[in-house]
């Protein structure tokens, strides 16, 4: 089944717009094309191999996160890319707040791999 991606990089800053103009920080993309380049992998067009939904959401939590493509709300913008991503594919997050934050923060700290955030996908959300 070919996952679906339900946004491209214009998406996905617009998406980041309206999350600080809602929850606050400060407006600005430092590097649009890691932005782009991310879209452009998760759509198999930079890595041509057959990835899982969840391999796919880890890449977008650790691109965005780690990558920093935006002045502020990094880790922000990745879980609501995840979000909407699962949600779009059948899959809801099942999670407390404070979990996540502990997840992202450890994951911006380079304390988990690539590997470990997929796991930590597959444990915390079920279908709908």
């Amino acid at each position: 089944m070919k996952i679906k991606i339900p946004f491209n990089a214009d998406d996905v800053i617009r998406i980041h717009d309206d999350i600080i103009e809602n929850a606050g920080g400060e407006f600005g993309v430092l590097n649009e094309g890691l932005i782009a380049f991310t879209i452009e992998r998760i759509n198999g067009v930079v890595i041509k191999d057959d990835m899982n939904l969840f391999e796919v959401a880890s890449i977008i939590l650790r691109d965005f996160v780690q990558g920093h493509p935006f002045v502020d709300g990094n880790k922000r913008i990745a879980f609501e890319l995840v979000d909407i991503l699962l949600r779009d594919n059948g899959y809801k997050l099942n999670i407390e707040t404070d979990k996540i934050i502990a997840f992202l923060l450890s994951l911006a700290k380079r304390e988990i791999e690539l590997k470990e955030a997929e796991e930590w996908i597959k444990k915390v959300v079920k279908s709908k």
